[in-house]
């Protein structure tokens, strides 16, 4: 069992921690997984994009604005398609900014270390305190996510493909059960990405029409331990 944080983000986290409990079994449904999996692939890049928000929202970090809803052409936004920030301990209103990057590939096809090096410059030259590339597909073998985790210097956050189904099941989001209690598909939810409306209400960007249990707790702590709060 991983020890429980001795300094959360904030209440949220804990709170999203006891949800996860209360929905653990939804992380062993194979078929559930793969539907969702299915789902991630499927999104317009802003759709998901909007989908990670929310994941970033219920896992404690705050002020998270999409920045960027096309997933080619030139990155106006200096390499970042996700804001947000961190509390500053001690300091009630200060905060630290997050940069997030979105490799949003289909299953097959490996992130390579180019684009962890990449998203580490951008966290250096906008003096983020952390960086995080979340992807629905996989990290290249030569990647070592513990090591970039603990950089001492622009340290990177890795999220893969099954990583963030984790998430989603953990947090349950995307996902409902029925009357049986059964866990299921949140149709409305996927479909709402690309119009704005989500379980957290309008967000900031809106995709154009045209455009094509575990690890979640362990997740929460690996948040808390790298960026306690006051």
């Amino acid at each position: 069992m991983p020890r429980q944080p001795t300094a959360p983000v904030n209440d949220a986290t804990n709170a999203q921690s006891s949800r996860h409990r209360r929905s653990g079994l939804v992380s062993n449904d194979s078929k559930l997984r793969r539907q969702i999996q299915e789902r991630l692939e499927g999104l317009s890049f802003g759709a998901f994009a909007n989908c990670v928000a929310d994941v970033l929202r219920d896992l404690g970090y705050r002020d998270v604005v999409v920045a960027r809803c096309y997933s080619t052409g030139h990155n106006h936004n200096g390499g970042t398609d996700i804001g947000a920030t961190l509390p500053v301990p001690g300091r009630v209103l200060a905060r630290r900014p997050v940069v997030v990057h979105l490799k949003h590939y289909p299953s097959h096809r490996l992130v390579a270390r180019r684009a962890v090096d990449e998203l580490r410059g951008v966290a250096l030259r906008t003096s983020s305190v952390e960086a995080i590339l979340v992807t629905t597909s996989r990290f290249a073998p030569t990647i070592r996510a513990d090591l970039v985790r603990m950089a001492p210097i622009a340290p990177c956050r890795l999220i893969d493909g099954e990583t963030l189904v984790d998430l989603l099941l953990g947090l349950t989001i995307g996902v409902k059960a029925d009357q049986a209690g059964r866990y299921r598909i949140d149709d409305a939810y996927f479909t709402g990405l690309d119009s704005g409306n989500t379980r957290k209400g309008t967000r900031a960007v809106k995709v154009p029409a045209s455009m094509p249990r575990k690890v979640m707790i362990r997740l929460a702590i690996d948040v808390a331990e790298d960026h306690p709060a006051a």
